[in-house]
């Protein structure tokens, strides 16, 4: 099964660096006893996997080429640090749970993650009345929107980085040295400000990880890419899992060409 679905997989593997929008993220795995992470990209048309010993850059430049030019959402592991800021929007559900945990800090640490909890909490205000318009605000109205609130942000970070309390500077120094990742959502259609279809797309998976014992060999490693990324995309497409599988397996049998999960099947 698993050679069956190599084709159909180094297929969407390479699609994924044309798209114009990626949302990526990684998760834990295991082969045997040795940590792997398993990254996930997922674009408006297909969703691939892909299992690494590492989480560091080269392990997301295997997954996502070096030469693509399109925006990514994340979070803000280092791994995803060079990339540039008007390209890559970061996930605002992480950044209020960071707000929400300086928040409830004592002191004028709290008092300042409290300003920037309720900043956030206006921000989804202003992005949901925008997804739930259907059509009737437009983007840039969005954005004339949120204008007020990008400066209030702004200025709340330049205080931080000044700030007596360290979580406060440490955090107001990193997200000061790439605002711009912040609004991206704003700025170009289709963007959302969470990374919730990359950690839906991991949702099997964690699924998979904990009623099993992971992997066992490279060999494992490879049927659980192919397999996750085939039956994601498939999902994605409203297209059948079942067929699409036996289809790969006979052409593989019979020496025929495997079907592509980048076109419909023929009727």
């Amino acid at each position: 099964t698993s050679e069956a679905l190599a084709k159909p997989y180094e297929e969407i593997l390479e699609e994924v660096s044309n798209s114009t929008h990626l949302n990526v993220d990684e998760t834990g795995w295991k082969m045997g006893k040795v940590r792997q992470w398993l990254w996930v990209a997922v674009s408006s048309i297909a969703t691939v996997f892909l299992l690494n010993s590492k989480r560091d850059k080269a392990a997301f430049r295997k997954l996502v080429k070096e030469s693509y030019k399109g925006i990514i959402s994340s979070d803000r592991l280092r791994s995803y640090n060079g990339l540039e800021a008007a390209l890559h929007q970061w996930c605002w559900a992480h950044l209020l749970r960071d707000f929400r945990r300086l928040s409830e800090c004592p002191g004028e640490g709290g008092i300042w993650g409290g300003e920037a909890l309720e900043l956030s909490r206006q921000v989804f205000e202003e992005w949901q009345a925008y997804r739930e318009g259907e059509g009737k605000i437009s983007l840039a109205q969005l954005r004339e929107a949120l204008k007020p609130i990008r400066e209030d942000f702004e200025q709340l970070l330049k205080e931080g980085k000044e700030h007596k309390d360290g979580g406060v500077r440490s955090l107001s120094g990193e997200l000061s040295k790439a605002t711009a990742s912040m609004w991206v959502f704003s700025e170009v259609e289709g963007v959302e400000p969470t990374n919730n279809a990359a950690e839906r797309a991991l949702r099997p998976a964690v699924i998979w990880r904990k009623t099993s014992f992971g992997s066992q060999s490279e060999g494992g490693l490879r049927f659980v890419e192919r397999m996750l990324t085939v039956s994601s995309t498939l999902k994605q497409q409203g297209r059948s899992l079942i067929k699409f599988v036996v289809s790969a397996i006979r052409a593989k049998w019979h020496g025929e060409a495997v079907p592509s999960l980048l076109s419909s099947p023929s009727p």
